[in-house]
């Protein structure tokens, strides 16, 4: 019986998507495509655009995953003075890692070696800053599991509804809201920065 979500996509993107067999092989293809800094795009046109922010990224990542049999969902990290940054989350021999498009080097990929979902979520601290220089890495969702249709692949609507539904969700806390910690290094901000959008202003500090 053919694949007919596979389907969708032309002979091209079919091969791309079928050669994506490890989690490492689609990181990389993530690193590879564009930043989307405009409006919201559907999982379709993630790899027909061959752009995506954290979130259409993620929920492509999934996609990849379930069509080679690996189990994955979302999670979603919640920050202060900073957007909030989605993971597609896989599982190998118990353990956790991450797919992640981020403008950050550091906010990327995790490999399968972490215990728990706090855990894997904490490994992100360090790296979470914002453009401003403040760390903002608040808190965690639960799993959110996505399930793709051929229709809803190529529509917006699930991204949006995908968004929307973090917002109703439980998170876990893993650090006060109100912690009062240090700003990033000038060297750390800018070893880690690898996408700076043209309207970001950056502070004189790290200048």
């Amino acid at each position: 019986m053919k694949n007919n979500k596979l389907n969708i996509f032309n002979k091209e993107e079919q091969r791309i998507i079928t050669s994506l067999k490890t989690t490492w092989k689609i990181q990389e293809f993530i690193n590879s495509i564009g930043y989307n800094t405009g409006k919201r795009i559907s999982v379709f046109d993630v790899m027909r655009l061959r752009k995506g922010d954290c979130l259409e990224a993620a929920m492509l990542s999934c996609f990849v995953l379930q069509e080679h049999k690996i189990k994955s969902f979302l999670i979603d990290l919640t920050a202060v003075r900073d957007e909030d940054h989605v993971l597609c989350v896989f599982k190998v021999k118990g353990l956790y890692g991450a797919i992640a498009q981020s403008k950050f080097l550091g906010l990327r990929y995790r490999h399968p070696v972490y215990k728990s979902l706090r855990e894997l979520a904490m490994s992100y601290f360090d790296n979470y800053f914002s453009f401003q220089g403040y760390h903002g890495l608040r808190g965690h969702s639960i799993p959110m599991p996505i399930k793709f249709t051929e229709e809803n692949l190529k529509s917006t609507r699930l991204v949006k509804e995908t968004e929307a539904r973090f917002s109703d969700i439980k998170h876990n806390q893993l650090v006060s809201k109100n912690a009062k910690l240090d700003l990033v290094s000038k060297e750390k901000f800018k070893r880690e920065i690898i996408i700076l959008p043209d309207y970001i202003k950056v502070p004189k500090r790290y200048k």
